[in-house]
């Protein structure tokens, strides 16, 4: 090549190296003025992104805090007081009668001892059952008298559970009455474990399988020693009377103790639940008469008796409670012909402590202390 023809490429190289370096300077201007322009877009997200997390944060540190009302400013804006239902447990009125405040001791006594205390001291479900006439014993209308010791040791087992009023009370009546009638150690222990299921099963209660093995173990305990009674020549003695004979200088304390350590399953409650109706029962006069177990104290100061102990109850009924009144209207009348006065006064004192934790229970404490008083005719 020539020297001009030389001189003249290279002139064009350095044009086109100049050319691009004036595209690449002008891209790389193209490039930083698109990213500021987009730098510049996400700025006001970024800030309103901080913004939102501050008052995350601040919202969380303000968790569980009470959000203050705003302050009232009118009477029209004050929110109108509920008053309470007449007759429950916070109503001191009920329609058509006195007030719950001027119920005197007096006048509860005498009225949970009516028939018209029934309804605010059992559930609708027992009382509909026991007035039935299809069953021979039930919780609410058998004066506990007339169940034996042993009928009182099932019961308490199974008033003594977890489970509501209602289902301790139907499991009762179901296994007492027919076609169960597991009323004896013997009929128990026959009965066994899968038949004592079923029943439970037809009372719809709970904890079925527990308590079936609780019962079948019951049952087995004192037939063993039903035998054993027999088998020493004592005739058809009953093996819980033995029992009372055995505590009968040793008072309530040693009959809860001997329940807790022989009965699978019945602890201090179970055991005080027997004490408290079996106590009605002939031949227990002196082992636990009068008892009145914490529960039933705590019951009758709720509903307005306020008594120190059994004693003091029963000095009160003796002195408050017209048990001509209460003979007359045909609740103690079935017991009089074999049981005579003694059980009528036991009774009474059962039936007290058994309808006084009924209505605290159902939550009726207002509803019995004004339906005392009207009853009274105040």
């Amino acid at each position: 090549m020539s020297p001009k023809k030389a001189a003249g490429a290279a002139q064009t190289a350095k044009a086109i190296n100049k050319k691009s370096q004036a595209e690449d300077k002008h891209v790389a201007a193209t490039d930083e003025e698109n990213t500021r322009k987009k730098d510049e877009k996400r700025e006001p997200q970024n800030a309103n992104a901080q913004k939102s997390s501050h008052n995350d944060q601040e919202g969380t540190s303000r968790a569980g805090q009470k959000r203050k009302a705003p302050p009232i400013t009118s009477t029209r804006d004050r929110p109108p007081k509920k008053n309470p239902r007449a007759g429950s447990r916070t109503s001191s009125r009920q329609p058509g009668g006195g007030t719950a405040n001027d119920a005197t001791a007096k006048h509860i006594l005498n009225f949970l001892l009516s028939a018209d205390a029934l309804p605010y001291c059992y559930p609708s479900d027992e009382l509909d059952s026991a007035k039935s006439g299809k069953f021979k014993k039930t919780y609410s209308l058998t004066p506990p008298s007339l169940f034996t010791p042993f009928e009182h040791l099932i019961t308490a087992h199974l008033i003594s559970k977890p489970l509501s009023h209602t289902l301790g009370m139907r499991s009762t009546r179901t296994l007492l009455n027919e076609p169960y009638g597991f009323s004896t150690p013997g009929k128990l222990h026959h009965a066994g474990e899968e038949n004592i299921w079923h029943a439970l099963e037809e009372a719809r209660t709970q904890h079925r399988q527990k308590t079936a093995v609780f019962l079948a173990e019951l049952g087995a305990h004192f037939a063993v020693l039903d035998s054993k009674i027999n088998a020493a020549g004592q005739g058809d003695s009953d093996p819980m009377r033995e029992l009372a004979e055995q505590v009968n200088e040793r008072g309530p304390r040693a009959t809860i103790e001997y329940i807790k350590k022989t009965v699978k399953g019945m602890g201090e409650t179970g055991a005080q639940i027997f004490c408290r109706r079996v106590q009605a029962c002939e031949g227990w006069g002196k082992a636990l008469w009068p008892y009145a177990d914490p529960r039933s104290v705590d019951a009758l100061r709720e509903i307005g008796v306020e008594v120190a102990d059994a004693g003091g109850l029963q000095e009160m009924i003796e002195k408050d409670v017209d048990l001509e009144a209460i003979k007359q209207n045909g609740w103690l009348g079935r017991n009089r012909e074999t049981k005579g006065d003694d059980a009528d006064r036991e009774t009474v004192f059962v039936t007290v402590l058994e309808r006084a934790i009924g209505c605290v229970l159902e939550g009726k404490v207002g509803e019995v202390r004004s339906a005392a008083v009207a009853a009274s005719g105040k």
